[in-house]
């Protein structure tokens, strides 16, 4: 039995998380702008017409505003690069070097580097590429003191420092990323629950109960699977929540089954009640949106995390002491080939392998 992680997609897609806690994606920085141009400097900076020979009167940056400019050495030599400001902390440079840092040396006529992050621009600062044709360009300290759960790190493409967020559970740093806690990362308050399923089954449309977790089409009637976990004991909020479903049978012709997952409004007395309810069978599939995603037959016999979004993880804190329920839906219709199409997550008789886990903040 494999265990893999996927990041939620859309119809059409396998397997892919959908979540609130979700990291944000770092952004790169671009330098701030410069100060006052150099003495003698052209409105964009002076080009050599002919090539081959550096240009003779240049300006070195273009406006005051912008810190943009600088010539062009050669043919095509290196271009100054932006500078001024810090890419990070966004504070202004000392005085001194205008603005855009020095030249690459591209020779005669040759492709020089483009320059790195330059200037006086504080403790993030840039090197000059290589000259030549390529030529990887270089960071200079991008350690960002006193940041929590925040990294600097090179952009080797752009030559300059960039924000990345913390990701790993490591004790000592300072900092608890999403998803970690006090029993892989010491400096979290926050604890881990890990919860198997209480009660689960499904309810056809006729409203009669049954023992599996099955959803999609048997026999010309929906089913519609659901687990039930117990949250009694657990106080305080709920910081991030992820469910590990378990892929036990494809019961399809079709290459790809598509199902969702919502919160269940419904009482658990109303779940398992042996009469015949179809009103249960609508509250599986009109409850709050969880995350939806796509099974093959490929995935048989994986489990799969997915974490939650922030509004299933606000009705998870209103619901801690009691108990929550979730409902899964197959887009199934009658096949050509087959009386049954879905997929089932337990078989109702072995216990199953379903798993909601909850990272709870005192």
């Amino acid at each position: 039995m494999g265990s893999w992680r996927l990041p939620l997609i859309s119809i059409g897609g396998v397997l892919a998380l959908v979540n609130a806690c979700g990291g944000k994606s770092a952004q790169h920085v671009d330098a701030g702008h410069a100060g006052t141009p150099a003495a003698g400097a052209g409105a964009r900076g002076g080009t050599n017409a002919s090539g081959g020979m550096p240009a003779s009167t240049g300006g070195a940056v273009s406006s005051p505003d912008s810190g943009e400019g600088g010539a062009e050495l050669g043919g095509r030599g290196g271009r100054v690069g932006r500078g001024g400001r810090d890419p990070i902390s966004g504070a202004a440079g000392a005085a001194g070097l205008p603005a855009g840092g020095a030249v690459a040396t591209g020779g005669e006529g040759g492709e020089g580097g483009p320059v790195a992050v330059g200037g006086d621009g504080g403790a993030i600062g840039g090197q000059v590429g290589e000259a030549g044709t390529g030529g990887s360009l270089e960071c200079g300290d991008c350690s960002l003191p006193g940041e929590m759960c925040v990294v600097g790190v090179c952009d080797f493409e752009l030559g300059r420092c960039a924000r990345a967020p913390v990701i790993a559970c490591q004790s000592g740093d300072g900092c608890c990323p999403p998803g970690c806690a006090a029993d892989d990362d010491a400096d979290c308050t926050s604890f881990r629950v890990v919860l198997a399923p209480s009660y689960s089954g499904n309810r056809s449309e006729d409203g009669a109960l049954g023992a599996t977790t099955f959803t999609g089409v048997m026999e010309q009637q929906h089913f519609h699977a659901f687990f039930v976990f117990d949250l009694s004991g657990i106080e305080g909020t709920v910081a991030s929540a992820e469910l590990d479903l378990y892929y036990d049978e494809y019961l399809s012709t079709d290459a790809v089954e598509h199902f969702f997952v919502r919160t269940v409004a419904a009482p658990t007395e109303a779940l398992l009640d042996t009469a015949a309810r179809t009103d249960v069978f609508d509250a599986l599939q009109s409850g709050s949106y969880c995350f939806d995603t796509a099974m093959t037959s490929e995935h048989v016999g994986s489990t799969v995390a997915f974490g939650l979004n922030d509004d299933t993880l606000a009705e998870l804190t209103a619901t801690l002491g009691s108990s929550m329920a979730f409902g899964i839906v197959a887009d199934a219709t009658p096949g050509d080939l087959s009386s049954v199409e879905g997929i089932r997550f337990s078989d109702g008789v072995t216990p199953p392998l379903e798993r909601l886990t909850l990272i709870v903040e005192p």
